[in-house]
């Protein structure tokens, strides 16, 4: 993977005639990147003062399982849902892993996304998902510790979707492909991945969504 993002990053390079004042960025898929884009820079700190205040938010009284069996399926929660964009995202894992994808698409605000969780969806009715997922941790990340390039492409994305407040939310996970997945060569393998989702809402009065999905190794400093 690193080293097809790396021939991606040339091509930029070639096709575009530098990227001084541009980024690359990589629209994720649900378990893996779709697609790669250019976008070009905005004022980072000015956008960071739209980001959610975890302080803020109501603390969620709700009863949550640790385990949830569908079939042949399992999702266990390793970890509190303390607030309504936590538990966005547990939603989103419990409708995934139970198969209940008609569920899925309204939290979703990204059509790349949205095209993703598709062709997710597709997969599944073919037989093709995880067996078992284990959701370590759910947490809101510190405004101050979305940092580097990482931050960058947070912003430019903020803005591309017109974002009016955002979160970006860390998930860790441990994974385990079904036999038939497996027989087919995924992306990822079993085992630990790390996930980071941006939750935003395009007015305050609207229901947060999921606007895109990305890979942990792509962005560290």
């Amino acid at each position: 993977m690193k080293k097809w993002f790396f021939v991606m990053s040339l091509l930029c390079i070639f096709l575009l005639g530098g990227c001084e004042s541009r980024s690359i960025g990589i629209i994720g898929g649900v378990d893996g990147p779709t697609a790669i884009y250019v976008g070009e820079d905005v004022d980072t700190n000015q956008v960071f003062k739209k980001y959610i205040n975890e302080r803020k938010l109501p603390m969620l009284d709700i009863r949550i399982d640790r385990e949830n069996v569908f079939g042949d399926r399992t999702l266990i929660v390793d970890d509190s849902i303390e607030n309504e964009v936590e538990y966005l995202i547990y939603e989103f894992y419990l409708q995934t892993v139970s198969g209940e994808y008609g569920k899925i698409y309204d939290r979703i605000g990204g059509e790349v996304l949205k095209g993703a969780v598709e062709a997710e969806e597709e997969n599944f009715r073919n037989g093709i998902y995880f067996s078992r997922v284990v959701l370590d941790d759910i947490d809101i990340v510190d405004k101050d510790d979305v940092r580097g390039h990482f931050r960058e492409q947070v912003a430019k994305d903020v803005v591309s979707f017109d974002l009016d407040e955002f979160a970006v939310v860390e998930v860790d996970k441990t994974v385990k492909h079904n036999e038939k997945a497996l027989s087919m060569g995924p992306q990822v393998g079993d085992g630990e991945l790390e996930r980071y989702y941006l939750v935003g809402r395009k007015d305050k009065k609207d229901g947060a969504r999921i606007y895109e999905i990305y890979w942990g190794e792509y962005y560290q400093d």
